[in-house]
């Protein structure tokens, strides 16, 4: 007890951990609303200003940090001429500390926005704010983070959502419901409006402590029930869908002859999925199996031809040039309205798909242009002019681009540009990455809190990673087998329509 009296800091280290250990480890969620309690009780007490700001980033970054610790999956990094030892785990640990820390910052917001509402509010005005003020902390984080990384490829925006502690709440089946309201906002002001009560009574109204004991055991027991469903077709009211996941090679396909090789097992793999004459077929990410650099209608007609005009609608994507940028664009190739719908992706990630501008000129001044210019030459998008899906044919799904999902109202965007969609479509690669659990799931909770936020079935099909539906309630639901390859298989799963 008395290094807690006299070790400030190692209190808010504590809490950080606390923070961020039910990202590493989900079935810990529990203790990340723990430390939501602990950053305000210690806020609250805290009287040195400078202390609690620092302490309060110091928190904040820990948390940050635990939620992307799959930054270190990327290693070993097989393309980059660099070598395999210290220079890589160099770039990849300032890589991961200094996003945290971007993130961390929020931590500031939050510290000096629940002072000075100590100041002037009374004690439950007090505890009632203290919610806002930690979505605001969030949301403040991730401008900065968009704001320090920004590049030829990055905009000033709040999408960069790993660490929101609203995602915790996904590992409560009862909880992740009142994402129905905002989403992962609604479910971060619950948990913190929780902790901030469990805080008031133990503090102020000591006499309800019982009252705490027993709202955790219900926490806990809630916790395995179930509300998830499955589904459950409906015949003549929903839809059949063939999910091509690919496991190419991230060396095979930046070469001429390996994207060839590549583009020959696709062909095998389509095939597959074409004789089973579903409704859609979905591709991974930057599959490039129709060509970006012709003209779209003369491209579809030929595959028209070759496929003898089969009504099937098939969701592609890839690299393109468009008003002298690199942008990845999607190719829906909609055989029943004999049309294609094209669009562009909106949020780029730094570092995965361009690179940043502070980041590449400290590494020129270190020496390693060379690594700037090897790095630029792969991750040079940006973020194009042809966004909006509002034009796309009614049977076509939505389009939601890998790392999309981090952004919390990719969904809901869509939705008000569509007004309905027969599913929104998830197209992923992974290729960076070598087995990435910690990014497995919380990419998997986002997706969870936006279908049951819009309502809506979301279907993904990736390079490197597994296929899935996710239904209106955060069920995720995984294909039946159909046949496998070199490096490919086809599932197939029927998708209900939503009745709106």
């Amino acid at each position: 007890m008395t290094w807690f009296k006299t070790n400030w800091m190692g209190r808010w280290v504590i809490a950080g951990g606390l923070l961020g250990v039910g990202f590493v480890w989900p079935m810990l969620w529990m203790l990340g609303v723990v430390g939501i309690a602990y950053v305000i009780h210690l806020t609250l007490r805290e009287q040195s200003y400078k202390r609690l700001l620092v302490g309060s980033v110091v928190a904040w970054t820990i948390k940050s940090a635990l939620a992307l610790v799959w930054f270190w999956s990327v290693y070993p990094i097989e393309w980059l001429a660099i070598g395999l030892g210290g220079l890589q785990l160099l770039l990849i640990s300032v890589w991961w500390l200094t996003a945290a820390l971007w993130l961390g910052l929020g931590g500031i917001v939050f510290g000096g926005g629940v002072k000075l509402a100590q100041q002037y509010l009374s004690t439950a005005g007090l505890f009632l704010t203290i919610p806002f003020i930690w979505i605001l902390a969030e949301l403040s984080g991730s401008i900065v983070f968009s704001i320090i990384t920004i590049g030829a490829g990055g905009t000033i925006t709040t999408a960069f959502s790993f660490g929101y502690v609203g995602y915790l709440a996904t590992q409560h089946e009862l909880l992740i419901q009142v994402a129905r309201i905002s989403g992962v906002y609604s479910l971060g002001f619950l948990i913190v409006l929780l902790a901030a009560a469990a805080v008031w009574v133990w503090q102020y109204k000591t006499g309800y402590k019982p009252f705490v004991y027993m709202l955790v055991t219900v926490f806990i027991l809630t916790s395995f029930v179930s509300t998830r469903n499955n589904i459950e077709p409906i015949a003549g009211a929903s839809y059949t869908v063939a999910i091509i996941d690919t496991a190419f090679p991230l060396l095979e396909l930046r070469s001429a002859d390996g994207r060839k090789a590549a583009r020959e097992k696709l062909e095998e793999a389509m095939q597959t999925a074409l004789a089973l004459q579903t409704d859609y077929i979905l591709l991974p990410e930057d599959a490039r199996y129709f060509s970006q650099h012709q003209d779209a209608a003369l491209v579809g007609a030929q595959f028209a031809f070759r496929s003898n005009n089969q009504n099937v609608v098939i969701v592609d994507s890839g690299r393109a040039g468009a008003d002298e940028k690199v942008v990845l664009q999607s190719f829906v190739y909609n055989g029943v309205n004999q049309l294609i719908d094209q669009s562009q992706k909106r949020y780029l990630v730094p570092q995965g798909e361009f690179m940043p501008a502070l980041y590449a000129g400290a590494l020129r001044l270190a020496g390693q242009g060379a690594v700037v210019e090897q790095v630029t030459q792969s991750l040079a998008y940006e973020v194009g002019s042809d966004l909006n899906q509002a034009d796309y044919a009614t049977g076509s799904p939505g389009v939601l681009f890998c790392f999309e999902s981090v952004k919390p109202w990719g969904v809901r965007q869509i939705m008000q540009e569509r007004g309905d969609v027969p599913f929104v479509a998830h197209p992923v690669s992974h290729a960076w990455f070598h087995q990435p659990q910690t990014l497995w799931h919380q990419l998997d909770s986002m997706l969870r809190v936006q279908a049951i936020w819009n309502q809506q079935y979301i279907v993904s099909a990736g390079n490197h990673v597994r296929g899935y539906a996710v239904t209106p309630a955060g069920t995720i639901v995984y294909p039946q087998s159909v046949a496998s390859g070199d490096n490919w298989h086809v599932g197939v799963l029927t998708v209900p329509k939503v009745d709106r």
